[in-house]
């Protein structure tokens, strides 16, 4: 069974090392009208670490970088100012991705996956994004390579739904433009169907 979603807010966690740059280009393209929520997580939860500081001030200082960088490659996007939020927040990434993409009612997260080839093999999935995969129940897309040949009609994904491991639903995904439109249609015809009725 197909399920049409409206993707309206996406969480694009960012450390601001460039690697999550061709993710930003493809959902900036994939959904030019949705409203954007960059974050970057100080984490202050590394075991073996010794906060100092100057230690603390200079990821704070790489967590600003990183979300001007974003709302850079946003805005050439032609991602307008209004619809770019952003924030630095402090604690465990993965929990407060989760926390932040719950909080803020975003309908899709996306994140990057570590990769030095096109193969699957190569690919590697880091700790952050798994946990953020396994236990947020808002879907994840993850990018390994940018997509600079493949035109961007519609996105095909799987989400599993809560307790039921062996039914997998599959979420069929449009711009908010193409929705738009298919709610015009559908807004003109329940007018339609309203005035036959009242006669």
């Amino acid at each position: 069974m197909y399920s049409i979603i409206v993707i309206e807010k996406i969480l694009i966690p960012t450390d601001g090392y460039g690697l999550e740059d061709h993710v930003i280009k493809y959902v900036a393209k994939a959904f030019p009208y949705a409203e954007f929520h960059v974050i970057s997580v100080v984490n202050t939860c590394e075991r073996g670490v010794q906060l100092t500081s100057l230690l603390y001030k200079e990821m704070h200082e790489a967590a600003e970088k990183a979300i001007e960088r974003a709302k850079d490659i946003l805005k050439k996007e032609k991602i307008e100012d209004g619809r770019i939020k952003s924030r630095i927040i402090e604690g465990l990434p993965s929990r407060e991705i989760i926390k932040c993409a719950r909080r803020r009612d975003v309908d899709l997260v996306a994140m990057r996956v570590y990769s030095r080839k096109s193969t699957a093999s190569a690919q590697r999935i880091g700790s952050t994004l798994k946990n953020v995969v396994s236990k947020c129940r808002i879907p994840v897309l993850t990018l390994a390579e940018e997509c600079e040949k493949l035109p961007i009609r519609k996105i095909l994904f799987q989400q599993m739904e809560a307790g039921r491991r062996s039914e997998p639903k599959i979420l069929q995904l449009f711009s908010p433009l193409i929705i738009k439109r298919v709610l015009k249609h559908y807004m003109l015809w329940m007018e339609k169907e309203s005035m036959q009725k009242s006669f």
